[in-house]
């Protein structure tokens, strides 16, 4: 449905599997669709939604260790940053993600 572009019907997907995940306890499950749904809210212009989740996103990829999970995060928040006009936050994230993807050779 999200490559569809059935966005009401992808969230609410995903939403289940969110609730699934939660109640198996499952942190990369539940961080996976976090990340979902937030794309899902940056492709309708919802950035303080989309916001909210890929930090709740950042937050497990960093419990987990997930280096490369962080740096991916930077980089769309530092996306949803630039289009709501925000450039020096922009600026801030896209440089973490970049340092932290050299450093990865990514």
């Amino acid at each position: 449905q999200r490559n569809r572009g059935n966005w009401e019907e992808a969230e609410r997907l995903y939403q289940q599997s969110l609730a699934l995940r939660t109640e198996l306890g499952d942190r990369a499950g539940m961080a996976s669709s976090w990340g979902v749904l937030g794309e899902i809210q940056r492709k309708r212009g919802n950035w303080e939604e989309a916001e909210r989740l890929y930090q709740q996103y950042l937050e497990v990829m960093t419990e987990l260790g997930d280096r490369a999970g962080m740096a991916s995060s930077w980089g769309v928040l530092g996306d949803i940053q630039r289009n709501r006009g925000n450039w020096d936050e922009a600026e801030r994230l896209y440089q973490q993600s970049l340092a932290l993807r050299t450093e990865l050779g990514d």
